[in-house]
């Protein structure tokens, strides 16, 4: 079982700038409420992912330089990133399912 881990700014900046693990990053906003719904798909999939991938909550109203690095255009938004560092293209802003959250990392991870 995965936890989802929530980083400062500089923390996750560091982070995806060394390659490493897998991540998987969940942009929310805490007066979001749809943001809550995905947070609480996201850790229903980790309890299927694999233990490579690690998760991330990202709380946009706190992290302007990753907001804009990264072009989020609103919320929630879930990447996935490579161990290269290499996001996979397109940012999933909807999210519909546990299943289209694990699709869409297992896709997204994929090296």
């Amino acid at each position: 079982m995965l936890t989802i881990r929530e980083l400062d700014e500089q923390e996750l900046l560091q982070k995806l700038e060394n390659p490493g693990t897998p991540l998987a990053i969940l942009a929310v906003s805490p007066f979001c409420g749809t943001c809550q719904v995905a947070l609480r798909m996201l850790d229903i999939a980790g309890h299927l992912l694999p233990e490579e991938v690690e998760l991330i909550r990202a709380d946009v109203n706190r992290m302007p330089a990753f907001v804009q690095s990264l072009r989020i255009s609103s919320v929630p938004a879930l990447l996935a990133v490579r161990q290269d560092r290499s996001v996979a293209e397109p940012v999933l802003y909807a999210v519909q399912s546990v299943e289209h959250i694990l699709d869409y990392i297992r896709r997204g991870t994929a090296t």
